[in-house]
């Protein structure tokens, strides 16, 4: 089908004491079009957590775009680890991460996760965008294309909220631009280390950092 697993919460971007406590866990999900988790406005106890999520290469597919994990407004300290998930455009597409919260010490947890990117156009392997109070670490991004590459795609705030990007592998295999790091408002990063980079082919490698 064109979502493997598709799971609506209610309220709006500061609500998390709705849709609460569910738990995708252990799952095989294979041979979806375009979205292989798609979760929207979740709320507190979160877990998405040793899953395997696999699109589609037979039959009616894309090698053009296409979502592994994708989670949007995942609010309160949700867990997102231990998964593995090919796409051919974003792998693992995460905006808003922990957005809202009842305190600041429910973090987002984003860890020891696989993020397999192949196909023929540009490829997110790792995206983010205005997260906050996350840690993002342990993880392994790989993206194969012709095409353009952003191993770890980060869209901060200008505020300081505290998030780590931290013990990431990030490669690339192919010719295009290469952007193993683009960073856009780091002001929100508060910690950004032993993180490491590669790529297997010709072609302009990109390390952004914006402030």
């Amino acid at each position: 089908g064109y979502y493997g697993i598709r799971w609506n919460g209610g309220g709006s971007s500061s609500v998390y004491t709705t849709n609460v406590g569910n738990q995708f866990m252990n799952n095989n999900v294979y041979d979806w079009y375009y979205y292989g988790a798609y979760m929207y406005y979740q709320g507190t106890g979160l877990k998405i957590k040793k899953n395997k999520i696999i699109q589609r290469t037979t039959g009616t597919y894309t090698t053009s775009s296409g979502y592994g994990i994708y989670g949007y407004y995942l609010n309160d300290g949700p867990e997102i680890s231990y998964n593995y998930a090919a796409s051919a455009y974003a792998p693992f597409y995460l905006p808003y991460v922990n957005y809202s919260q009842a305190t600041t010490l429910n973090r987002g947890k984003v860890f020891n996760n696989m993020c397999v990117g192949n196909g023929t156009s540009t490829i997110y392997a790792l995206y983010l965008s205005y997260p906050q109070y996350t840690d993002v670490v342990y993880n392994t991004a790989f993206a194969k294309t012709t095409s353009t590459c952003y191993g770890f795609y980060w869209y901060g705030a200008s505020t300081a909220y505290d998030n780590k990007f931290v013990n990431n592998y990030v490669s690339y295999e192919g010719d295009g631009e290469f952007y193993a790091m683009y960073n856009y408002y780091s002001t929100s990063i508060s910690q950004c280390s032993n993180n490491a980079f590669f790529r297997k082919g010709t072609g302009t490698d990109y390390y952004y950092w914006n402030g």
